[in-house]
């Protein structure tokens, strides 16, 4: 199994109290909040916060393999999970705790060290919505959100 195909830096932290022996723990990392904070997805695809100066770490590469020697103890994540919807959730789930924890907005995102992500906005100017964020639900949703490159069509409240 390879590690994933993504944009963002992934790592294995150590996990030393894993019940199942899975000693590493992969994690993607989202957004930098400050100092060795980030904001990271984890294998069931929740979004945290992590410290990790608090871990011995493993970089990994992108889409390439896990260390063969630590293979039988990794807990990793598996891309066929991250569509590009869940990875829209994602960033913006990472985007909203960095400002929560702290870090820079938006605007400032970049000069920070964080990742600066852009959010689906509602452009309808017929409905009532317009100019809101598309909940992170919808977006999760492909029944629901259908992406094309920069554009996308959601439907909310039936319309």
């Amino acid at each position: 199994m390879p590690t994933l195909d993504l944009s963002e830096k992934q790592i294995l932290i150590d996990f030393f109290d894993d019940a199942n022996g899975l000693i590493w723990h992969h994690r993607v990392l989202l957004a930098h909040v400050r100092d060795t904070t980030w904001v990271v997805c984890t294998p069931d695809l929740s979004v945290q916060r992590l410290d990790v100066a608090a871990h011995r770490l493993i970089m990994l590469p992108r889409a390439g393999a896990f260390p063969a020697d630590r293979i039988q103890q990794i807990y990793g994540c598996d891309q066929a999970d991250f569509t590009e919807n869940v990875l829209t959730r994602l960033r913006s789930e990472a985007l909203a705790m960095v400002e929560i924890l702290g870090g820079a907005a938006v605007g400032g995102a970049a000069a920070a060290g964080a990742v600066a992500v852009a959010t689906w906005r509602i452009s309808d100017l017929s409905h009532d919505s317009f100019g809101e964020v598309v909940p992170p639900a919808a977006i999760a949703d492909e029944n629901v959100f259908v992406r094309r490159e920069g554009t996308a069509l959601v439907r909310l409240d039936n319309s």
